[in-house]
């Protein structure tokens, strides 16, 4: 018998459904990849919290009558077993706990509606940190007598492969699985199967048994085998048989990877149980996906750019499809356009054009919109395809392309250009690589994005004046901004040497008792303290120091990390203007008691001079006696106004419709001798707007206000008082203009201030009371005057209520 390859033309096969991308295919090494792709057994890859089959071999597919897309995107496990969620649920519940378990008391529900028995073994695994199970389904009696568990017993030669994903299909297959080095005629290891179809115990073929005694006959041909898989990572013969114990001789279809153990070459030999095997691809092309799988996976865990690991990908494309151009765009959300990532294969004008495709647009752009795959062998008869030109002289006959996808959302789109023509198999190929290749461009992406936010952060970080610091659950110190060191006056790295060295630095009475144990273990929300600290030079900072609780999503504390601030200037400042407010208030009384005392013999003098009103005096006198009386009067009135902006003000609140509130006070207005011959107009609000305040203080307020308006307006000249809602805001303004000369430049800063007046008999205090009575129904006083407005306009900003 000759040793020879299977020509891929020898077997006739169907067109094959593009297929999804095994789950997190990187991540998931070549033996347990090469065996799930090929067993004889339905294996699927499975999370029951969330109802969902995340992979499935081609046996799985078959025996359940769904493809492999329809399992993955489709049909949930709950479909699987309508009647028996409860039971899975806590079967997957003891697999969590064990490990790994076996159950006969779960049952398969297909496509047609049989319900087939099932022996279930599963494994827990982890996929991207999700609790996940690895199940293993046996549904046929050949297995019969096979080992329960995966457990070896304690005088059982060590596991080659200790993966569990592997050990687990490699102990539960009921196809013979061997490992082997050809090199010293060793078996290294060999699968229950495999045992009970030589007729030796596991022992025996590892200690025991040599290749030779397997093969007698036929070690040319196996050595030639062995260096052929070696030569190009998979291999697959039907030319080879198997001698048992028992002397006889078995034929078998036998299959191979090249895998490294410590360092040495070694094979992993599949070895079918028969015609069960759905068949999808030929022989050819089932090598030509796993070494393109197998590429690609290693592209996208090895390091560099995402451009380089693209680059990666398309050159494997290229490599073992059959196409002369591969191309990778990834989509950019800002702008709906594809942008060009990753190019392999022949060197081509198509640059210009296909650098940045619109979404939607040309071939490319509807496959990434539709997010469907799409193949053709007449592109040039394709009208979306727009440089007919390029690809009639390079001889491009077919396109392939297959968008990336991520949960939904489109990340991109992978194309491959042939001069021959493009079967399903290639579509197929394509989508086995899809799913790995979004998920590789999303997790870089997000790894950037991550980056930049780190960078984002380490900047603001070091440039804010605050220290911002974080420690570990257990106290270790994990961050301190450099502020640390200028506030501190200590160097940060020794901060990091030793985690006491804050609790030192706090006035003995400031520290806390439990120390940064205290901290972490009493304060389950955010916190602020203020503390003392005494800096190496001998001076004293005062701190204001916010800490906050980083928890797991378990809600447990994995972290605190905190703000400081130096606050010392700011309780300096504070003290002074409490010190300055003290002193007002002193002052206050003062005034108050010198008004009351001044006031006294102030009203003897008028009422002395009131008598003399009644007296007939001479026309000299009673001119004297008329300008005593008005100076009286005035200081009289000054004094009262003294008083009123040295004492605190009471309030009786109520509510205030200010339309209601105009209206009532435009008569006596209009009366005043100030508005003689001068212009006056009101507009109300075309809605009621109410607020909240003392009448008769708000009545002083406008009054003030109204009454300097008319005596800075020219005789014809304008006043102006507009009520101007702001309902977006909650305020209302209300707003007097005068058309009188501007307030000079320098004045109007200080015109607020006490005693300080525009008008000749001014005082200079009703702009300052009216600004504290504004301020007192927590409004705002502002006073906008230049030639440019052509006047001057006093406005008051009140809060409104609903």
């Amino acid at each position: 018998m000759t040793l020879s390859q299977t020509d891929p033309t020898s077997s006739a096969k169907e067109p094959a459904e593009a297929q999804p991308s095994p789950v997190s295919q990187p991540e998931i090494d070549l033996p347990f990849r090469f065996i799930f792709e090929r067993a004889s057994d339905p294996i699927f890859i499975i999370e029951p919290q969330r109802d969902r089959i995340l992979d499935a071999n081609a046996r799985a597919s078959g025996m359940l009558g769904y493809s492999r897309r329809e399992l993955i995107e489709k049909i949930a496990i709950s479909d699987i077993h309508p009647d028996e969620m409860p039971e899975l649920m806590l079967f997957s519940q003891r697999v969590a706990s064990q490990g790994q378990a076996q159950t006969d008391e779960l049952s398969c529900l297909t496509r047609a509606g049989l319900k087939l028995p099932a022996l279930i073994s599963a494994c827990a695994i982890e996929i991207d940190g999700r609790p996940c199970l690895l199940s293993h389904v046996r549904n046929d009696a050949r297995l019969e007598g096979l080992p329960q568990s995966s457990e070896p017993s304690q005088t059982s030669p060590a596991q080659p492969i200790a993966d569990l994903k592997f050990q687990h299909i490699f102990q539960h297959a009921s196809d013979a699985i061997f490992i082997v080095d050809s090199h010293s005629n060793r078996i290294v290891d060999a699968n229950p199967t495999a045992c009970q179809m030589l007729g030796y115990s596991r022992q025996e073929l590892i200690e025991e048994v040599s290749i030779s005694d397997i093969h007698p006959d036929e070690m040319p041909a196996l050595m030639a085998f062995g260096q052929r898989v070696m030569a190009e990572g998979l291999a697959q013969t039907n030319e080879l048989s198997c001698l048992t114990r028992s002397g006889a001789k078995l034929s078998a279809d036998m299959a191979a990877c090249a895998i490294d153990i410590e360092g040495q070459p070694h094979l992993l030999v599949h070895v079918s149980n028969g015609a069960s095997q759905p068949q999808e691809l030929s022989i050819c092309e089932s090598m030509q996906l796993a070494r393109l799988s197998l590429a690609v996976s290693e592209a996208l865990v090895q390091g560099g750019t995402l451009h380089e690991i693209l680059s990666s990908c398309t050159e494997a494309m290229v490599q073992h499809l059959d196409g002369c151009l591969a191309r990778i765009w990834l989509l950019n959300e800002a702008n709906n356009m594809l942008e060009l990532m990753a190019s392999s294969g022949m060197a081509n004008s198509l640059e210009s054009n296909y650098c940045s495709i619109p979404l939607g647009k040309q071939k490319i752009g509807t496959i990434a919109q539709s997010q469907q795959p799409f193949l053709t062998n007449q592109l040039l008869d394709d009208p979306e395809f727009g440089d007919r030109d390029w690809a009639q002289r390079e001889g491009i006959v077919a396109l392939a392309g297959y968008p990336l996808v991520v949960s939904d959302r489109l990340v991109g789109t992978i194309a491959l250009f042939g001069r021959q023509q493009l079967t399903d198999a290639t579509l197929q190929a394509m989508a086995s690589i899809a799913n790995g290749i979004a998920l590789g461009i999303d997790r870089k992406q997000a790894e950037a994005e991550l980056r930049q936010s780190e960078e984002q952060l380490r900047q603001l970080a070091e440039n804010m004046h605050q220290t911002f610091w974080m420690y570990d659950r257990d106290g270790t110190p994990l961050y301190v901004s450099p502020a640390f060191e200028t506030i501190w006056g200590i160097p940060c790295q020794q901060w990091y040497n030793d985690p006491q060295v804050w609790q030192r630095s706090l006035y003995p009475e400031d520290r806390l008792e439990g120390g940064l144990e205290q901290l972490l273990n009493s304060n389950p929300n955010a916190s602020v303290r203020e503390y003392r600290i005494l800096r190496p030079d001998g001076s004293t900072r005062i701190i204001r120091d916010q800490s906050f609780p980083i928890r797991s999503e378990a809600g447990e504390v994995e972290r605190l990390a905190g703000i400081a601030e130096d606050i010392t200037e700011r309780k300096q400042s504070e003290q002074v203007a409490i010190e300055a407010l003290e002193q007002l208030a002193e002052i206050g009384e003062l005034a108050a008691t010198i008004v009351h005392e001044v006031r006294n013999p102030l009203t003897t003098v008028l009422m002395g001079l009131a008598s003399f009103q009644q007296m007939e005096l001479s026309e000299r006198a009673q001119l004297r006696l008329s300008m005593a009386m008005e100076e009286a009067e005035r200081l009289q009135r000054l004094l009262n106004e003294i008083l009123l902006y040295a004492k605190p003000q009471s309030q009786q609140q109520e509510l205030v419709e200010l339309n209601i509130f105009l209206q009532e006070m435009l008569e006596p207005l209009q009366v005043i001798p100030a508005a003689r011959d001068r212009h006056f107009e009101w507009v109300l609000s075309p809605e009621p707007v109410l607020v909240r305040g003392d009448r008769d203080k708000l009545k002083q307020v406008f009054i003030n206000l109204v009454t300097n308006a008319f005596e800075a307006t020219p005789v014809g000249g304008e006043v102006h008082w507009t009520i101007e809602p702001r309902p977006a805001e909650d305020k209302v303004c209300v707003a007097v203009y005068n058309t009188g000369d501007p307030i000079p430049a320098d004045v109007l800063p200080e015109i607020t201030k006490p005693f300080l007046t525009t008008k000749p008999e001014g005082n200079g205090l009703g702009l300052a009371i009216v600004k504290r009575l504004v301020a007192n129904h927590g409004g705002e006083l502002e006073i906008v005057s230049s030639k440019a407005l052509g006047g001057t306009r006093v406005a008051v900003t009140l809060p409104t209520v609903e």
